[in-house]
């Protein structure tokens, strides 16, 4: 009886742990809403979101890219993102990397990102991202372009 109360206890253990540690991730690390750009055609919205990565390295960011109708429409620069299944997962995610973008839609289905870093950092790069309704939106990555039309966060 004994091992099996021990056991009991131990998957219970386990199981407040993983319950704690996933909702933990809705607030910590935080993520803060910074823009959105529409789309010149404003079928899609890029969005960036900065993240507090950590004490020596200030902040990382995401850039997704939203169907417009799907764009969060309330949010004000600086304003507390949840982590939820949106913004978790990468079927949105375009950009990740602690470098500092810039970035511009050179059409109605092209996005170019500007990295003008001395060391860029690893960076995570969707070139292609495709919606449900058949759209394809192309993505490219310049390294030292420094255009000044570019946005920044």
């Amino acid at each position: 009886m004994g091992r099996k109360r021990l056991v009991l206890y131990l998957v219970i253990f386990i199981a407040v742990a993983s319950c704690a540690a996933y909702g933990i991730s809705f607030m910590w690390p935080i993520y803060r809403w910074d823009l959105a750009l529409p789309s010149p055609g404003g079928g899609c919205d890029l969005i960036v979101i900065r993240r507090d990565a950590s004490a020596f390295a200030d902040l990382s960011y995401r850039i997704y890219l939203l169907p417009h109708e799907e764009t969060p429409t309330d949010m004000q620069k600086g304003s507390r993102v949840w982590y939820t299944s949106m913004w978790r997962g990468r079927e949105h995610l375009v950009y990740d990397s602690f470098d500092y973008p810039k970035f511009r839609w050179t059409s109605p289905k092209t996005i170019e990102i500007d990295v003008n870093e001395a060391y860029p950092e690893a960076i995570f790069l969707d070139p292609i991202k495709k919606f449900d309704s058949g759209d394809i939106i192309l993505v490219a990555l310049a390294f030292g372009k420094n255009n000044v039309g570019n946005t920044r966060p």
